[in-house]
């Protein structure tokens, strides 16, 4: 009996949190309008985001491999955010500006 009440809490937790994301993704693809249709956005917002968190894991599970930084280690948890937030924000003006390059 307990298991399958931990079980259904379990499963209305998950709908509800696939719920969440799919909203936000929503409301994020329509706020930001690309040049692209809306389900185009949806998707890349879609898998946008899990990859950006997927990123963020990997730098800060072998950073000071990965960057060959042994700072990494030392830096406090908010200055890794933002040098993500930096990095992220570099490679999307460098696309940005590839693509205006490209088509240009």
């Amino acid at each position: 009996m307990y298991q399958a009440l931990r079980t259904r809490q379990s499963i209305r937790v998950a709908a509800f949190a696939v719920v969440l994301y799919l909203a936000v993704v929503a409301s994020l693809a329509w706020a930001f309008p690309g040049s692209a249709a809306y389900y185009v956005n949806f998707v890349k917002w879609f898998l946008g985001i899990p990859l950006g968190l997927a990123v963020y894991g990997l730098l800060e599970w072998s950073g000071d491999k990965l960057l060959s930084l042994p700072l990494w280690s030392r830096m406090p948890s908010a200055a890794r955010v933002l040098l993500l937030a930096a990095l992220v924000a570099l490679i999307a003006c460098a696309v940005v500006a590839i693509g205006s390059q490209w088509n240009g």
